[in-house]
């Protein structure tokens, strides 16, 4: 295998995640963005459980993982960011709150990694973070405007949630248990903590084709396959690179709404984008597979 494969993993699952925004603004319009986020998860982590024999996994281990702090820290993280995303997005928009909550991934996912791991970051991490995250801002510039100051909060919330997830799986990645028997785990018991919410919310959208269509899409390719890429990447490289990898995400959902949605970017915004282009793509080359 590519020393280089885990990275082009999460960097794959990266594009997938960053298909989010593109098949929500396909559902119903009464479909709220916290159902549609507890649905993602639940759909997630039950396609998981069903294909976990094809990839070793055994379902009667679900209780043994169960009792993992860490794969608990998963299942937060994992739970934590539908809402807080989603209400960042009602708050704030999705252009802030993108620039918010994916912005400071790779930043909370570093701090986490240098206190859990003592990772010591290197050159090509910061010099292609850097570059990243101001490439990001460039993208949506013209764009932000604040409205709500819980919405920020919210949005880095949504940021903390992954940086938790990621730190946290790799730290179950170490018992060298199946990796989809530890997310699917994760994800059922996050789907759990959920559930209150789902009291709150309009179903009814579940009622038409569309609605199922939409949070099926959600459900399987952004969260089970999309975390099936990440999990197997995230086995062979460190954390914090992965959180940077994640910047992928809003240039796919750019890319996806200029292709489909009829968006259209200014010239800096586009600039942006090639920026965060070059810097994924310099450390995703850059990053080769730990031992």
């Amino acid at each position: 295998m590519s020393s280089h494969a885990p990275a082009f993993k999460v960097l794959t699952s990266a594009i997938l995640f960053g298909t989010v925004g593109t098949a929500i603004a396909y559902a119903p319009a009464n479909a709220g963005g916290s159902a549609l986020g507890i649905g993602r998860l639940a759909i997630g982590a039950l396609l998981l459980l069903i294909f976990m024999p094809v990839f070793g996994g055994k379902r009667t281990n679900f209780f043994m993982h169960a009792r993992k702090k860490s794969v608990f820290f998963m299942a937060i993280g994992a739970a934590a960011f539908q809402p807080f995303f989603f209400s960042a997005t009602t708050s704030n928009g999705v252009a802030l709150s993108t620039l918010l909550a994916v912005g400071c991934i790779p930043i909370f996912t570093g701090i986490l990694s240098a206190i859990i791991f003592h990772e010591r970051f290197s050159t090509l991490w910061f010099a292609a973070t850097s570059l990243a995250i101001f490439g990001l801002a460039l993208r949506f510039s013209g764009e932000i405007k604040v409205e709500s100051t819980l919405g920020i909060f919210m949005a880095f919330g949504a940021g903390l949630s992954v940086a938790i997830y990621v730190n946290a799986a790799k730290i179950a990645l170490r018992s060298q248990e199946n990796p989809i028997e530890l997310t699917s785990t994760a994800y059922l018991i996050g789907s759990l903590f959920l559930i209150p919410l789902i009291f709150s919310e309009d179903l009814s959208w579940l009622g038409s084709l569309r609605g199922v269509a939409v949070v099926f899409y959600l459900g399987a390719i952004t969260m089970a396959l999309a975390n099936i890429f990440q999990i197997y990447g995230l086995r062979k490289m460190s954390p914090s690179s992965a959180g940077t990898l994640a910047l992928a995400e809003p240039l796919t959902a750019t890319v996806l709404g200029i292709t489909l949605l009829n968006e259209s970017l200014t010239t800096i915004s586009f600039i942006g984008l090639a920026i965060v282009s070059a810097a994924l793509i310099w450390l995703s080359i850059g990053t080769k597979s730990e031992k």
